[in-house]
């Protein structure tokens, strides 16, 4: 292809049985979906996942304005994802596979995205090779596709976001909004895609000014639409900023303008080139936050530098052959490497592997991008005679058709076994025999002895990861509870204490538990491997308690 910018090809003639066929194929899939989920048993989620859950009932239940919960004390940016899960996990009927399903949703669509405005600015063989590059990474992580944890789901999204911002500089209307709800979607989920979501949406508004008198996507309507869009996507953190008069921002201004020790320029390269080179290295692996970044194998610097080379010949190339689009995509991987190494400079403490996790896929989206612009060299020349033409055509076809299919068999393979994982997970979960799903078993007995009308859970700082599983399963058959005030940074406002509290249930650890049993009225119901649980009914005051 070597058009300068993007024209909108002529729309196929529609056909009424392809629509109909369409729809079809769309209720079955829903059907066996829907069948699949309802059939999976509940799990019993605890930490991260049990919070996420817990922001996701928010969600169903209300107006909820707060992003995901941070270890450092405040909240990432903004509540996007959880909405975003909340289809799923209704349709399973509030099983905790029905996330599993949701995460895996948004990253299939972020593959889809990659694909469809790649073939919308480029051919199929480019398409295909980019889709191939991306569907690799994610067969070599194969817990990430279905994985919920926030700093696992930008990944793909985040390449999705790249493709768009190329294709709105490129003169794409549909790129253009897709860069909006893909980087709002990033800053909200992850603070660390501020700066990245920041620029990315910064050239964006540069491209379209710039366009707008040569693009005729750019047109005032659709300008008009791009703000409501944006709008609509950041209204809630809006809302939570003038309800709490800006508590979130100050707590995350005040975490980033603390002092504290940062590593050198050479420990935050070995950080960097590490990462981007993950996806080739051998034992890469999706991080869950529980160890410091372990030092590069050897041969990273060859490989990441084997990248660069590549990446620059690539976009030189480009520009020179008019490849917009690539060129473009090209530039912006720079852009994002850079911003990227500045991030990991201010790192505060150690750092951690899922703290950069997100540049693994940037790495892998560099080796797509650089053999999407060395396809372009296979022969594709409208000079050449029209038997030529035929046979570099076929050639091209087969290629595209052959990573093509290579592509959705590797990401069908991970999908299908983030699901089966997920559900094996929740069958197997029924017969074990765990402290925290006894505890959570025990108060749900309790809500049906002593009908409380609203509950105030606290717990003890050592049993916290017990005390969300607690917390989560008391929330989906009681809706009407609050948790303690220390407690309510991490299960959001919606569940801060109001003085109409009528009983304390506290998850505790043996010291707590012999304090508490000093207390008149304390009754413990829950007592295992040093976990109890200890209520005591309590006198509505008007106050929190």
């Amino acid at each position: 292809m070597r058009q300068t910018f993007f024209v909108p090809r002529e729309p196929m003639a529609t056909l009424t049985w392809r629509r109909s066929l369409s729809i079809g194929a769309a209720i079955v899939t829903l059907g066996v979906l829907t069948a699949f989920l309802r059939s999976t048993p509940d799990a019993w989620p605890y930490g991260d996942e049990a919070v996420i859950q817990t922001y996701v009932l928010h969600a169903l239940r209300g107006a909820l304005v707060q992003g995901p919960y941070s270890q450092f004390g405040w909240h990432h940016p903004g509540p996007l994802y959880f909405y975003l899960l909340a289809p799923a996990y209704a349709l399973s009927g509030q099983h905790a596979i029905g996330l599993t399903v949701g995460a895996l949703t948004i990253n299939l669509l972020a593959l889809w995205i990659v694909w469809w405005l790649t073939l919308r600015h480029a051919d199929s063989v480019v398409a295909a090779v980019l889709l191939g590059a991306l569907a690799w990474y994610v067969w070599h992580a194969q817990e990430l596709p279905g994985s919920i944890w926030n700093p696992h789901v930008i990944v793909l999204p985040l390449a999705a976001a790249l493709v768009a911002a190329a294709a709105a500089c490129n003169g794409d209307r549909a790129g253009m909004l897709l860069s909006i709800v893909l980087t709002s979607f990033l800053m909200q989920t992850h603070v660390s895609m501020v700066p990245i979501g920041i620029a990315l949406l910064a050239i964006v508004l540069v491209a379209t000014i710039r366009l707008r008198g040569t693009a005729a996507a750019f047109s005032t309507r659709s300008l008009l639409l791009a703000g409501a869009i944006g709008a609509a996507l950041w209204l809630p953190p809006a809302i939570d900023a003038v309800r709490t008069h800006g508590r979130n921002l100050l707590a995350l201004t005040a975490f980033f303008q603390q002092r504290g020790q940062t590593p050198d320029i050479k420990t935050a390269l070995r950080a960097w080139s590490g990462m981007l080179a993950a996806p080739t290295m051998s034992g890469f692996h999706i991080p869950w936050g529980t160890a410091a970044l372990t030092p590069a194998p050897p041969g990273t610097g060859a490989v990441v530098a084997g990248q660069f080379v590549a990446l620059m010949l690539s976009l030189v190339f480009a520009r020179k052959t008019r490849q917009r689009f690539l060129s473009l995509l090209a530039a912006l991987l720079v852009m994002t490497s850079g911003l990227a190494l500045l991030s990991i400079v201010r790192i505060r403490g150690g750092i951690f592997d899922y703290q950069i996790f997100w540049l693994s896929g940037i790495g892998a989206l560099i080796w797509g991008t650089s053999a999407a612009v060395l396809t372009t060299l296979l022969p594709n020349d409208a000079r050449s005679s029209s038997s030529a033409l035929t046979y570099q055509g076929l050639l091209r076809s087969l290629t595209s058709l052959l990573i093509g299919i290579t592509s959705v068999v590797l990401v069908a393979g991970a999908s299908l076994g983030a699901l089966t994982t997920a559900r094996a997970y929740a069958i197997g979960q029924q017969s074990e025999n765990v402290r925290r799903k006894d505890a959570a078993l025990a108060v749900r007995q309790v809500f049906e002895d002593r009908h409380f009308r609203r509950p105030l859970f606290t717990a003890s700082d050592n049993v916290w990861i017990d005390a969300t599983c607690v917390v989560l399963d008391a929330y989906k058959h009681h809706p009407d509870l609050a948790v303690d005030s220390h407690l309510v940074k991490v299960f959001g406002d919606t569940l801060a204490p109001n003085g109409q509290e009528d009983a304390e249930i506290v998850v505790a650890g043996p010291q707590l538990h012999e304090e508490l049993l000093q207390r008149p009225g304390t009754v413990t119901i829950f007592t295992r491997d040093g976990l109890f649980v200890d209520v005591r009914p309590l006198k509505k005051s008007g106050n929190p308690q």
